[in-house]
């Protein structure tokens, strides 16, 4: 009777292991999501920056096949969207510090 419950210990106890090491695969797995995401934010404004920095040099040197006045805008207008983008980003960083923050405190 007692080696049958020292094989049940040891089964439950290797269970326990295998469950542990399935919850610290996950938890691995979502961490890289996560940082794959943020890659992706990341990526998003880099692009978002280069199209302004292109469509100021653009603007710069008019072609004379569009007006300049519209290519100053456009230009403009993709600044602002990297700057709403950098801003989203830095924003979720600060959020993401916030909650980290609190969770340790608790």
């Amino acid at each position: 009777a007692e080696c049958v419950r020292a094989l049940e210990e040891h089964a439950a106890a290797a269970k326990a292991a295998e469950e542990a090491a399935a919850a610290a695969k996950a938890a691995e797995e979502a961490k890289a999501a996560r940082e794959a995401a943020m890659d992706a934010e990341e990526l998003a404004v880099v692009r978002a920056e280069a199209k302004a920095a292109r469509l100021a040099a653009d603007a710069a040197r008019p072609d004379g096949r569009q007006p300049r006045a519209l290519m100053e805008l456009r230009a403009e207008a993709a600044a602002n969207e990297a700057e709403k983008l950098r801003e989203q980003l830095r924003a979720g960083r600060v959020a993401k510090a916030a909650a980290s923050a609190a969770a340790q405190a608790a």
